[in-house]
């Protein structure tokens, strides 16, 4: 039993990921989401901020951007405020936000859509993601540090033949970026990890993930966080609601003024007569914090305590009125840097709680539409990231070049309302387009190029699946229908039994590719010339054309279709050319 207990301790004990490969594909087990955050002390606030404000042994001087000493200071100062920001309520109720609704599930519950044209790519990326980067645990402690310092690393673990095998944390705190540029030489991009991790060293741009906001080109080579520019604005606030809270402990509480009547006791034994007046009126005397014992000659007289005046003569008469507090008249330059703050952190108020500034329905949906921008904004830094990733564990697995590049990573779109929307233009798009074709106003070529944005040969390839959609739907017709599979038989089942090759003129031809870029308005005009065909011209209404191979009539010596000039077919054809040109039928003459 005691080997057993020993190697559930080991099991949960050293390495903290524990990896297990079976048929190409790597499962992580994450025992203390080391993953997630890591070991960032950072993160944790220890010992009343003091983590903070530690100072900064990072002697590093990089070539572009905040490279410098001085640089790296300011940087780190912004880290801290950062810190301190995200103990603000508001704040921090924004930053998870964000976090979350860049993190939302699709309808099929997956938190990533991977889309690869090969399903064993595919199959790779979604074990990555799920099974070893454990994605939906995650991915939402990426986004939130992300979020709040505007940069996020991490140290790639990555194994020949199988690729990226775990990801470790390192605090912004304690890492560099360093790009260097030069004409000859190409770009080159270095991290520097202090000693204060225990990752400390110098890596290459694909052994660190470095997730950034690219907002402000001032920050680069780094990111610039989500609430810089709301970080002044929240020290004013502060100061305010501090202003405040002093205001209401010491000014506002009212007073009592005691008149007291010292009648004609001497001047210098009014302050004694006072005193023992107040002594005892006071329900609770002042303690000495020192010594333990009752100070009854405490008397200072500050903002909080009750004022004590003797007074004689015509004023004569003890009398207690009550002294008003002074009324705070400042709530609303509070509101007002409170609601700059909020439009700087780019969140609507009815989603921190605040609805006071709702009106209606309509004007919620505006702003979610607005707020949809930011967290795919947002979703799309990271999407980068993630298929940098993506592309390192492939090629370590040998994936070909030309499939790495034939991936997309996507996350889910958080808002109902910003996909309606898109709905809604595209069917307005669509019954414009309709309503053009009907009129005949322009062409199909046009209402491809300027209502829905398409090339010359992305038309052509509609076209074609256009076509295969309607072989398509000819063939599961004649499958419902007939019970026939034309693609196998190669007949058409009519309605009414009759079987026929599908290579007969008068049948459909589905294996026929030659037309395969006909267009919809190309198909129509042939299929009108067709029946153009079968019908009998106006100008020789008796079929004088089609009599080429008819029998010759012995006594004129002419061929005529059906033996006679007066066939009944003929009779017919002649009806048919008097119907059209709206002259009496010969059908009424003949009876």
């Amino acid at each position: 039993m005691a080997s057993l207990f020993d190697k559930l301790k080991s099991f949960y004990s050293g390495g903290i990921t524990i990896r297990n490969i079976k048929n190409d594909t790597i499962k992580i087990l994450d025992v203390y989401n080391t993953q997630s955050l890591g070991n960032l002390s950072t993160n944790y606030l220890q010992s009343q901020l003091n983590g903070i404000y530690r100072s900064a042994h990072i002697n590093y001087s990089g070539k572009t951007g905040w490279g410098g000493s001085n640089e790296t200071d300011q940087i780190l100062k912004l880290y801290r405020d950062y810190e301190i920001m995200d103990q603000d309520p508001i704040i921090s109720s924004a930053i998870s936000i964000l976090s979350e609704e860049s993190t939302t599930r699709n309808e099929f519950g997956d938190v990533l859509y991977i889309y690869a044209s090969d399903e064993k790519v595919k199959s790779l990326l979604e074990n990555f993601f799920y099974d070893i980067l454990n994605i939906e645990y995650n991915l939402f402690y990426w986004i939130r540090n992300l979020v709040k310092y505007g940069n996020w690393y991490m140290k790639l673990d990555i194994a020949e033949e199988l690729g990226i095998v775990g990801v470790n944390p390192i605090s912004v705190y304690d890492i560099i970026r360093e790009e260097t540029y030069g004409v000859e030489s190409k770009e080159q991009v270095k991290f520097k990890v202090t000693d204060n991790s225990e990752f400390a060293g110098e890596y290459d741009s694909y052994e660190i993930s470095h997730m950034r906001l690219l907002d402000d080109a001032v920050y680069l080579p780094y990111g610039k966080s989500m609430i810089e520019g709301a970080r002044k604005i929240w020290k004013q606030l502060s100061i305010m609601e501090d202003a405040m809270l002093i205001h209401r402990i010491m000014r506002a509480p009212q007073k009592r003024v005691f008149k007291i009547d010292v009648g004609n006791i001497a001047p210098d034994q009014v302050e004694l007569f006072v005193q023992n007046f107040i002594n005892k009126i006071k329900k609770v005397p002042y303690v000495d914090q020192n010594t333990g014992e009752y100070n009854l000659y405490y008397n200072i007289e500050n903002l909080t305590e009750d004022f004590y005046i003797p007074v004689r003569g015509q004023e004569s008469g003890t009398e207690i009125d009550t002294l008003s507090g002074l009324e705070y008249s400042s709530i609303d330059d509070i509101e007002y840097l409170r609601n700059k703050m909020m439009a700087a952190l780019r969140i609507p108020k009815a989603f921190l709680g605040y609805e006071e500034g709702i009106g209606s329905k309509s004007t919620l949906a505006s702003e979610d539409v607005r707020f949809a921008r930011t967290i795919e904004r947002i979703q799309r830094q990271v999407e980068h990231e993630l298929i940098n990733l993506a592309v390192i564990h492939l090629f370590m697995q040998g994936i070909p070049l030309n499939k790495l590049m034939d991936i997309e990573i996507s996350l889910t779109h958080p808002s109902t309302i910003y996909e309606q929307e898109k709905i809604e233009i595209w069917n307005v798009k669509n019954s414009l387009a309709r309503e053009i074709k009907e009129t005949k106003y322009l062409s199909s070529d046009w209402i491809y190029e300027n209502i829905f944005g398409l090339t010359e040969k992305e038309v052509e390839t509609e076209r074609g699946r256009i076509l295969e959609d309607i072989k398509r739907n000819y063939r599961y017709a004649q499958i419902e229908e007939e019970g026939n599979d034309p693609k196998d038989t190669k007949q058409h089942v009519s309605s009414d039994g009759d079987v026929r090759g599908l290579n007969d003129p008068d049948d459909i031809k589905y294996d026929d590719t030659s037309n395969i870029n006909q267009t919809p308005d190309d198909k129509e005009e042939t299929e009108k010339k067709s029946e153009k065909k079968r019908e009998p011209e106006i100008d020789d209404p008796l079929g004088k054309k089609d009599r080429k191979n008819d029998s010759l009539d012995k006594t004129t010596g002419r061929k005529f279709k059906g033996g006679s000039p007066l066939s009944r077919e003929n009779l017919n054809n002649l009806d048919n050319f008097l119907k059209k040109t709206k002259k009496i039928s010969i059908k009424k003459l003949l009876d």
